[in-house]
């Protein structure tokens, strides 16, 4: 697993990958964004352009099998079997392919001296004295790990009418079917960013001769909503939005909430693509 001092390094390289991954996105747009939509993707796969290619660049040059290569191989294996079989997003519990990049292959990564693990139902665990035998316990037997005391996790039991903990996803196609947007909304507590997280991912995808593929176009994805006081009267309203004007197969945004102070009632999502609206706002209660 990766190593970073504290957290400020580590959100400072996520900035730099970020940044990396966005200029390289940018660099093909600027060459084939006034191709059109399907032109553009003919160019750009007959070059095997890959959007994650700087990601892949950092894995490869520390010699790291990272969870995003994990969700990307096992999309390319339900692409083709023609999105049959396991679905990537329903073992994918992390959203964000930066971040994905720098947990190994189990989902965990050390932070100044103590590891942060996700396990496979989104649950992220810290475990204080970065004791790597007791990570291999937390994933082979997470109850027996969790009567030690370095093994810590956030548990709060809500009350009332405000609640948290859901996931939603769905599909929705254009173009007559030829073209596909699969959106997921879901929040959960991160330990590394120490807040609860809602997080909308969509990926996009075009049919070609009954074989899908990755499709790069205009992404726009946003979470918003109203978050309350633990009264449930106080209430704060919150939006995060993500543009990706280039050719992206996937876009993510990402915004946290702070659970000691707020409980959420309303959380949403709103993605589009290819310039509309191809999935209404998702509302979940």
């Amino acid at each position: 697993m990766l190593e970073f001092d504290d957290t400020a390094h580590f959100w400072s390289v996520y900035d730099c990958l970020e940044s990396a991954v966005s200029d390289h996105i940018d660099e093909a747009w600027s060459l084939y964004g006034s191709y059109g939509l399907d032109a553009m993707n003919d160019s750009l796969d007959s070059l095997g352009f890959y959007d994650e290619y700087p990601l892949y660049m950092f894995e490869t040059s520390l010699g790291f099998n990272s969870y995003r290569k994990l969700i990307w191989d096992l999309e390319n294996a339900w692409l083709a079997s023609g999105m049959t079989g396991l679905d990537p997003d329903d073992v994918d519990v992390v959203g964000d392919a930066v971040l994905a990049a720098m947990l190994n292959s189990q989902g965990a990564v050390m932070i100044g001296g103590v590891i942060h693990y996700v396990d496979p139902l989104g649950t992220w665990w810290k475990i204080l004295n970065g004791d790597c035998s007791l990570l291999a316990l937390l994933i082979s037997s997470p109850d027996a790990a969790a009567l030690d005391s370095n093994v810590w996790t956030y548990k709060w039991t809500p009350t009332g009418e405000c609640s948290f903990g859901f996931v939603d996803k769905n599909h929705q196609t254009w173009d007559n079917n030829k073209k596909k947007l699969k959106w997921k909304h879901w929040h959960a507590y991160s330990s590394i960013d120490g807040e609860w997280v809602y997080t909308g991912l969509q990926k996009t995808y075009r049919r070609i001769l009954g074989i899908w593929f990755r499709l790069q176009v205009s992404h726009n994805t946003k979470v918003y909503g109203i978050a309350t006081y633990h009264n449930c009267y106080d209430t704060l309203h919150y939006s995060e939005v993500k543009v990706r004007p280039g050719s992206s197969c996937r876009s993510e945004a990402r915004h946290s909430i702070d659970y000691d102070r707020y409980k959420s009632c309303d959380p949403r999502a709103e993605f589009r693509a290819d310039g509309a609206l191809v999935a209404t706002n998702i509302q979940c209660l």
